[in-house]
């Protein structure tokens, strides 16, 4: 049977990027990533992942939805591919989020259960699809909720320490509850949103978070 390891070396060949080396242990945040020219010869694809919690099949246009417009989607769909059959590892956001980082089903993952305290976190020896990525020499960024580890800049669980090297959101899954926050974390620093002070409703989450990553 395929190790983790296996998986992901085969999801990163997939896609026309060189064998996976490093041991998992390995971060990919301890070095600089090597140029994608240097470990493929050419420009890798572009990668966006949405996930969104609570989106059902048939909440989309592109698989049949008419009530609500979603041309963006519609239009990723239309341009790329369109899966018709998907199985997701939990009824619940935080271990579906955590299978969907490392690769690991929930009988190997640390998370298995949304957290009633402090969230829990991948595991120091779980690789990320970001720390794969990084290492053939992507740029990578999260925009949003984290869910991971306590709301802490500086903890081992951060995005940043797990192969993102841009993060701008929310680290805790609480936190994340909030529509109209007082402030959102860019990398290891809280930035507080004006808009919201003392309870204000002036800048709803998504449009407080529209934000480009450095380049």
């Amino acid at each position: 049977m395929p190790t983790r390891r296996h998986f992901l070396a085969g999801s990163a060949a997939a896609i026309g990027l060189a064998p996976l080396s490093a041991a998992p242990e390995a971060r990919a945040t301890a070095a600089a990533p090597a140029p994608a020219s240097a470990t493929s010869g050419t420009a890798g694809p572009n990668l966006v992942v949405i996930l969104a919690d609570d989106l059902g099949y048939g909440d989309l246009g592109a698989y049949g939805q008419q009530l609500i417009t979603t041309p963006r989607i519609d239009r990723l769909a239309a341009e790329g591919l369109r899966f018709t059959d998907a199985y997701s590892t939990a009824a619940v956001c935080a271990p579906s989020r955590c299978s969907l980082l490392t690769g690991l089903h929930t009988g190997h993952s640390a998370v298995r259960a949304n957290p009633g305290g402090v969230a829990g976190a991948p595991k120091a020896g779980d690789t990320t699809f970001a720390e794969v990525l990084r290492a053939r020499g992507y740029r990578t960024a999260v925009i949003g909720k984290w869910g991971f580890g306590p709301e802490d800049g500086d903890q081992p669980s951060h995005p940043n320490s797990r192969g993102f090297e841009e993060f701008y959101g929310y680290i805790d899954h609480g936190h994340a509850h909030e529509s109209y926050p007082q402030y959102l974390w860019h990398n290891g620093a809280k930035e507080t949103v004006a808009a919201n002070a003392n309870g204000a409703k002036g800048a709803y989450a998504r449009s407080a978070s529209q934000r480009t990553p450095s380049s």
